[in-house]
């Protein structure tokens, strides 16, 4: 069953958080603060945590650096739902490290269809792992040039053209 640990301060949405997310298969913990937070998602290891950004003792903001400092934690999904609408304070979830921002009062259907999504792609390299794939990590470094002209037009564009091709005989690639 997936765990997804919410934390906020206030019951109200911890409730409208539970009534968006009982009807999917959730197994949902709550905490009440940030400090309460890490320790939760130390003993139970959630798939993916939902935090407030205005708490007593940590902030969403604080919380979310801190779980990203963690090795576990570094791929678990991080929405922050907050009453803050300020694009500051969005940038700043993203800053910390969170994977999605959504807003207070929040659509329980856009919350799902995140919190899913945002799952699957952190689950994708373990079951590559499990399955027995290779791992999703380029093995050798790129090569990246760029052409750009205020013009375009066919002088850009075969100049492109012919770049790859000189550049694809001379490293036999």
């Amino acid at each position: 069953m997936t765990c997804i640990l919410v934390i906020d301060d206030e019951k109200i949405y911890q409730k409208m958080v539970a009534n968006a997310l009982d009807s999917y298969g959730f197994d949902l913990i709550f905490a009440d603060n940030g400090r309460q937070g890490l320790e939760m998602a130390k003993a139970n290891h959630p798939n993916g945590i939902i935090t407030d950004v205005k708490m007593g003792d940590i902030d969403g903001f604080e919380l979310t650096r801190l779980l990203r400092r963690d090795v576990e934690f570094a791929k678990i999904p991080i929405i922050v739902l907050t009453a803050q609408i300020d694009l500051q304070d969005k940038l700043k979830s993203f800053e910390s490290g969170a994977d999605a921002y959504l807003t207070k009062p929040f659509v329980p259907a856009e919350l799902v269809a995140r919190l899913n999504v945002l799952i699957k792609r952190a689950e994708i390299p373990q079951l590559a792992q499990i399955e027995g794939e290779k791992d999703l990590t380029p093995r050798e470094d790129g090569k990246f040039i760029a052409l750009h002209s205020l013009r375009g037009g066919v002088g850009c564009s075969s100049l492109a053209v012919n770049l790859a091709l000189g550049v694809t005989m001379l490293w036999k690639k």
